[in-house]
């Protein structure tokens, strides 16, 4: 093809029509067309928003106001079309519902039936846990993987009622009859490490916020003081204390004793399909001897719906749009 074949369609395409009124007929064509699609995305989303249980969207639907919220949730939708599943992990697929782990109960992605101390493996067997979901690190014969197996050995000491074990590991530890998922501490396991749950969301849409609560189990029955700490994190690289706690050295005798941990509205922005990172973290901290039990019961996770306040600012584009069709609506008329 000749150079010149090629710029003469070129320049017609960038001409500039010098005729005002068809230039003012193109413009009002332009503005239309992208209002038309902004407002008939909007269409779409409230029923959305309406299935998240969201309150205020019955208010902005009484008020007239309904267009101010689309736009926010028709980007997250958006942002959310396309995008795969990488594990299978355990899922958080709807707001303000709370999933709750307490280890007797099956949860999909995170234990099969009542965890009974054999293990970890991505397609569990009865009383498996999930590694698509959990990580265990600090263990002398090796750290578990997310994905992987790890069925013998450190990771998979069995069930103990009461506590009192020697041997280091993971345990299904049992106490007035509830199991939760436990470890003991020796020199070579645990001092330090950790637990890790991996929970995906699959709402939708950006979650911001959280709420979580976990049992604490304690047996301080020998003489060393050790941490068990809650941390989170959105990258599992960089980890955020939650909750520090450290057992006393001198034991009391008094067997597993439960705490109660919660925090409302923990801020960590997780994208739809990213992941939030849950770990409980153990180390020697003082005294000396033998090291007390740990475990973990009823993890419970919810991701909190957004305040109604942000959603109305990130809508505000979507409310000029429909303004703007009214205006020249009531222009055409007059």
């Amino acid at each position: 093809m000749e150079k010149g074949d090629f710029d003469a369609p070129k320049s017609k395409l960038h001409a500039k029509d010098t005729n005002p009124k068809r230039e003012r007929e193109s413009e009002r064509g332009e503005e239309s067309l992208t209002d038309s699609l902004v407002l008939s995305c909007c269409d779409g989303i409230v029923s959305e928003c309406g299935r998240q249980g969201q309150d205020s969207v019955e208010i902005f639907a009484e008020t007239g106001a309904e267009a101010m919220i689309r736009p926010f949730l028709l980007g997250l939708l958006f942002l959310a079309s396309g995008a795969t599943f990488a594990h299978a992990s355990l899922l958080i697929s709807a707001f303000d519902t709370t999933t709750t782990i307490d280890f007797e109960s099956t949860v999909a992605g995170v234990n099969n039936g009542t965890f009974d101390g054999s293990g970890f493996t991505s397609t569990p067997g009865a009383g498996q846990l999930d590694s698509d979901a959990w990580r265990v690190t600090g263990m002398s014969d090796g750290d578990s993987t997310f994905g992987g197996t790890s069925t013998s050995g450190d990771s998979a000491r069995g069930t103990d009622a009461d506590g009192g074990v020697s041997t280091g590991g993971v345990y299904a530890f049992t106490s007035a009859g509830n199991t939760f998922l436990g470890v003991q501490p020796i020199s070579s396991d645990f001092t330090p490490g950790d637990f890790t749950l991996r929970i995906q969301n699959t709402t939708g849409s950006t979650v911001g916020s959280w709420d979580l609560s976990f049992d604490r189990y304690v047996n301080n029955d020998e003489e060393r003081g050790n941490n068990f700490n809650w941390a989170f994190s959105t990258d599992d690289i960089s980890y955020t204390a939650i909750d520090t706690f450290t057992s006393t050295a001198a034991s009391d005798g008094l067997g597993f004793q439960s705490t109660t941990v919660a925090v409302d509205s923990l801020s960590a922005t997780v994208a739809n399909n990213g992941f939030l990172y849950l770990q409980w973290q153990g180390d020697d901290f003082d005294g000396s001897g033998s090291r007390d039990e740990f475990g973990i019961d009823n993890i419970s996770i919810t991701a909190v719906i957004p305040e109604p306040s942000s959603v109305l600012v990130l809508g505000f584009f979507c409310g000029l749009a429909a303004l703007r069709r009214r205006r020249r609506a009531l222009g055409s008329a007059s």
